[in-house]
């Protein structure tokens, strides 16, 4: 994992895109992907340094 400009800790940001792919692929593969199904959403605190966070595709969640 490669750091980000002016940080000194490793950056996070694909990890979520990585679980998304892989959670799509196993609906897809036993069909739930076809399925009306329920799921959780929430927010956690920002990280130290970030002052806002941005959400997108939540037309199907709310």
């Amino acid at each position: 994992m490669s750091t980000s400009a002016g940080r000194d800790h490793p950056s996070t940001s694909l990890y979520t895109d990585h679980y998304e792919l892989t959670m799509l692929q196993a609906s897809l593969h036993s069909g739930a992907a076809h399925r009306r199904s329920v799921f959780e959403a929430f927010a956690r605190r920002l990280p130290d340094g970030r002052r806002y966070g941005i959400v997108a595709g939540t037309g199907r969640l709310l």
